[in-house]
């Protein structure tokens, strides 16, 4: 993998995130997590490690709380697990919640299971979200 090319394209996605939908913005964390990994499985690997690219998808979450669907809100929580990005990730729960209090989300099994192993494997704790 060309880390120079990956600081490259986090420095250009950085300064379009306020122009992203939210599948753009899940999409691309979860692009970054998957970098270096030889599947969707293998946990041993680290993604590509970029905080400023993360903080930012998490500060362009936080700006349309209420457009993330769970799966977006899945795969960000996910994608700062598996790349151990603690920096946003508090800001990224505070969005999963102001989302989840609109009421009862309707998400598919998988998106929770995603969303508490990532709350669980993260060494943050939001306490709404985390008993």
């Amino acid at each position: 993998r060309n880390e120079s090319l990956f600081a490259v394209l986090a420095d250009e996605a950085r300064g379009r995130l306020h122009n992203m939908e939210p599948l753009h913005l899940a999409n691309l964390a979860w692009s970054f997590a998957n970098a270096q990994r030889a599947d969707e499985f293998d946990l041993r690997r680290v993604g590509v490690r970029n905080e400023p690219l993360f903080v930012g998808l998490a500060s362009a979450a936080a700006r349309m709380p209420y457009d993330l669907q769970p799966q977006h809100t899945a795969s960000m929580l996910w994608a700062f697990a598996v790349c151990a990005v603690v920096e946003g990730a508090d800001s990224l729960a505070d969005t999963v919640h102001l989302n989840m209090q609109r009421g009862p989300p309707q998400c598919e099994a998988r998106h929770a299971a995603g969303m508490l192993w990532s709350l669980a494997v993260l060494p943050v704790r939001h306490e709404p979200l985390c008993c």
